[in-house]
């Protein structure tokens, strides 16, 4: 897995969001021969970029379950940027965070938290949480309101957290409130365009 730190021209490409295969076993262990074949898989198309995050469920994975996913991710092949998600509670997070410190990873992405917010206080937490992993963070923002209610302070701290160098990236997807009629999803790259009279003007 690649180590090296992170450079502007490195976020210039295509990032696949593969799910966390599991067993059906009773506790669900995840199956990292299963998860190895979707990465040869996507590798294999010529995507060297993996996010793992909300669509391999890491909202839920156990500290024990976390650790081995990393271990797992360490050892994909050098060419293979892997990029974990930590949180999204902030508890959580500062947990995740000697984890990723411990095993070498470049960047990770700070799943979005929809719990009372607000710009100040999400600011501070990421620059906590970022300098407890000794990286830079990925900031995943899903909701207009990602960084609080008050939208201009929320845009004034993310710039603060880039110009510093503590967010290294942005993930930005806003959900449309719609599913896909193929395959369900609310955030479905592919999904029809969404009829007229619901788009923004």
């Amino acid at each position: 897995m690649r180590k090296q730190p992170i450079a502007p021209d490195d976020l210039r490409g295509v990032f696949a969001v593969p799910p966390l295969a599991r067993t059906r076993d009773s506790r669900r262990t995840i199956d990292e021969a299963q998860n190895s074949r979707l990465v040869h898989h996507i590798v294999r198309g010529g995507i060297t970029r993996l996010l793992w995050g909300g669509n391999a469920f890491l909202y839920h994975v156990t500290m024990a379950e976390y650790d081995a996913l990393l271990a797992w991710l360490t050892g994909l092949p050098d060419g293979v940027w892997a990029v974990p998600s930590i949180g999204p509670s902030f508890g959580r997070a500062m947990d995740q965070a000697p984890l990723l410190r411990a095993h070498g990873f470049p960047t990770a992405m700070l799943l979005p938290c929809s719990d009372p917010r607000d710009a100040g206080g999400l600011e501070r937490g990421v620059r906590e949480l970022a300098a407890s992993a000794g990286i830079p963070l990925i900031l995943y923002l899903k909701e207009e309101d990602g960084f609080g209610r008050d939208r201009l302070a929320g845009l004034d701290a993310i710039a603060r957290l880039v110009s510093d160098g503590v967010v290294v990236a942005i993930k930005y997807a806003v959900v449309n409130g719609r599913l896909c009629s193929t395959c369900g999803s609310s955030a479905c790259p592919v999904s029809p365009p969404a009829p007229a009279a619901w788009r923004r003007v």
